[in-house]
């Protein structure tokens, strides 16, 4: 199956801590042609960076055969660190 004929897969996700290292938890919603599924986990003495990366991973492995998968706020954010990234070099 080519990556266009490829089912899209929208995903919603969100990772967060309580101190860093701390209890820290993870959800993601997964939409596909009007159909919702939702996912979650915690871990205890993580970070948030890993809740959030978590999330995404859990989302990819939720998914029942090869998909287009698309997560809009990782989009959102990998493009902002690039930016930020960038603007450092730069100085």
């Amino acid at each position: 199956m080519t990556p266009s004929a490829r089912p899209l897969v929208e995903i919603f996700t969100d990772g967060a801590c309580r101190g860093n290292p701390g209890l820290g938890g993870w959800a993601a919603l997964l939409r596909y042609e009007g159909i919702e599924k939702k996912i979650n986990g915690a871990q205890a003495d993580t970070t948030n960076n890993r809740m959030e990366l978590t999330a995404a991973i859990e989302s990819l492995r939720a998914l029942k055969r090869p998909s287009a998968a698309g997560d809009h706020r990782m989009a959102a954010e990998v493009e902002k660190a690039e930016l930020a990234n960038e603007r450092q070099h730069a100085c």
